[in-house]
């Protein structure tokens, strides 16, 4: 247990610097270009990573790491489409539209919530 939170705690350390060097590198104007990016460059990973796992048997640490650790802390966007891609591939086409439109609209509520909050 403890090896395995090593894994995700060293993939999430990489991410989350990924991130904020893309954020440096491409920062905020009136479009948000860095999330834009690292989203679609999350997405990419872990469509890639994904790939490798099935045809090259990866192991789980390494799952941990690239998927887990540096997807999660580089964006959850990327898990969020893969979760989708894999309830499609399986034929859930209902459960797709409602995870997208559900995810969508309990992310703005409690956006919009917590600014309420603290106002």
């Amino acid at each position: 247990m403890w090896q395995s939170l090593l894994y995700v705690v060293i993939g999430s350390s990489i991410g989350g610097a990924s991130r904020y060097l893309i954020a440096r590198m491409l920062p905020y104007t009136t479009f948000p270009f860095s999330t834009l990016a690292v989203n679609t460059i999350g997405c990419l990973l872990i469509g890639l990573f994904w790939g490798f796992t099935q045809r090259l048997g990866w192991k789980s640490e390494l799952w941990l790491l690239l998927v887990t650790g540096f997807c999660g802390s580089f964006t959850t966007f990327s898990t969020f489409i893969l979760d989708n891609v894999k309830l499609l591939q399986d034929g859930h086409i209902l459960q797709v539209i409602a995870y997208l439109f559900i995810s969508l609209l309990l992310g703005f509520i409690a956006l919009y919530t917590r600014q309420a909050l603290t106002r």
